[in-house]
């Protein structure tokens, strides 16, 4: 077979039309071509790819007579087959991109001193491209939203991927797709004084963030052709939609104090209470945020508990709403927050941890429980499956050494945590969901009378 090399697929975009020629809505196909991955699986059945082992002894594999009339090779020796492997099509492209912060020391010349930041990161459009055309992802790809209902009177709604919610009809999967977009550099920025370096971390993560997200800005306006799993091509909105976060660095993304909601305008006296706010607002936010950067007075960056910096990363990203794309933090603020430093420490305060420890200690064993031999006090490091472990008896644990009001408490609490857990939602299950947590409003007040909290 021949030597020629080979010629390796790139992602396939297409060239964009006009506005004027461009007219059909997100997720209609435009036509049919081959991806990527199928163009590689048609050349390797072509025998354009060989395989081989290592160094000498490839050499001698390869070129024994049995080898050779057997297989054919398409290389000759180790070499022209390490080659070939050079030429296997590779993920996205990645960049480097060099930052230099400017600090407040100087040095021996009597100039600011300087520090180089490096951030490598690949062109997001490209990773979705790659991940829109993997063969692997066709049969969970979904291309416009849809509805799912458990019933035939369709009453009984189902949410559980993104395409099934409300967010994207009025904007416009699950095999775990993911790629890998780029490294945030870490440093202490020693070239500034201490009192300066919070803020300088603060605006480098914005300004790193922008340059890694601002490929989104034009793709998610304009649209890009790609090549999809099942061979046709769409008009692709690639825009920031979701972003997975514990609660500080939510708070650092949208740019408000940790004492208050990242998500609504709740006042931070009331977070215990079952109030309504209204959502945050992009226009709002980005609005306080430019009185605070031009020194005009404004109320509103008070009265929204803002953090000065000066220009947000999502604040050009087309169809996105910041608050609204902050996912659940489940493990740091239910299964630790709620249920660990809250409900757990509510309950060995009310009646000793010598009591809970016992009725840990006194569980028989069963397959489908977790054993505490020395209870869960002296517990120091709590995993995230220990903190389920926990869950699943803790209620029943309770009763007979709490008080009768604590016992009503402590299951609406762990149901909440488990309804709120639901890899798929229906109108039911947010139904119950909200009757727990109504449940714990309505007696948790207990808590203030056993003079186990204050407030809430």
């Amino acid at each position: 077979m021949g030597e020629a090399p080979l010629d390796t697929p790139s992602p396939q975009t297409h060239p964009q039309k006009s506005d004027e020629q461009v007219k059909e809505p997100a997720g209609t196909s435009l036509g049919t071509h081959h991806t990527v991955f199928e163009q590689l699986r048609q050349q390797q059945k072509a025998g354009d790819f060989g395989i081989g082992a290592s160094q000498m002894k490839v050499d001698r594999f390869i070129n024994m007579d049995i080898t050779r009339e057997c297989m054919g090779p398409s290389y000759k020796d180790n070499r022209t087959l390490l080659q070939k492997i050079d030429n296997l099509p590779q993920g996205p492209t990645w960049k480097c991109h060099t930052i230099t912060v400017k600090g407040d020391f100087l040095d021996e010349n009597g100039d600011p001193m300087e520090e180089e930041l490096n951030i490598g990161c690949c062109v997001p459009v490209e990773c979705v491209c790659k991940l829109i055309g993997n063969p692997d992802f066709g049969d969970a790809m979904k291309y416009v939203p849809e509805r799912l209902f458990s019933d035939e009177s369709e009453e009984e709604e189902i949410i559980n991927e993104m395409w099934t919610a409300q967010w994207w009809w009025d904007t416009q999967t699950s095999k775990r797709g993911m790629i890998l977009l780029g490294y945030l550099p870490v440093t202490k920025l020693e070239c500034l004084h201490e009192h300066a370096q919070k803020g300088a971390k603060f605006r480098l993560f914005y300004y790193v963030m922008s340059i890694l997200l601002e490929p989104l800005i034009e793709a998610g306006k304009k649209g890009v052709q790609m090549t999809c799993a099942d061979w046709h091509i769409r008009i692709v909105y690639p825009i920031l939609a979701a972003y997975i976060a514990h609660f500080p660095e939510q708070c650092l993304i949208v740019g408000v104090q940790p004492t208050d909601c990242p998500i609504c305008e709740i006042d931070s006296d009331d977070r215990g209470e079952p109030s309504h706010a209204p959502f945050r607002d992009s226009s709002c936010t980005l609005s306080a945020l430019k009185d605070w950067v031009t020194e005009v007075s404004s109320e509103e960056y008070t009265r929204l508990g803002l953090q000065p910096i000066p220009k947000p990363f999502w604040a050009e990203q087309p169809h996105t709403d910041i608050f609204s794309c902050l996912t659940p933090d489940l493990l740091h603020q239910l299964h630790k927050g709620v249920f660990k430093d809250h409900l757990v420490k509510w309950c060995l305060t009310h009646v000793g941890a010598a009591e809970i420890d016992q009725r840990f200690q006194c569980i028989p064993d069963h397959p489908t429980l977790r054993y505490f031999k020395k209870g869960i006090s002296t517990i120091t490091q709590w995993t995230g499956r220990e903190f389920k472990e926990m869950q699943h008896i803790f209620a029943s644990l309770t009763y007979g050494a709490v008080h009768s009001e604590v016992t009503t408490v402590a299951p609406a609490v762990i149901n909440f945590i488990y309804y709120a857990s639901y890899p798929s939602q229906s109108t039911e299950a947010l139904h119950r969901l909200q009757d727990a947590l109504d449940t714990f409003h309505q007696h948790k007040e207990i808590f203030v009378k056993l003079g186990i909290c204050k407030h809430f």
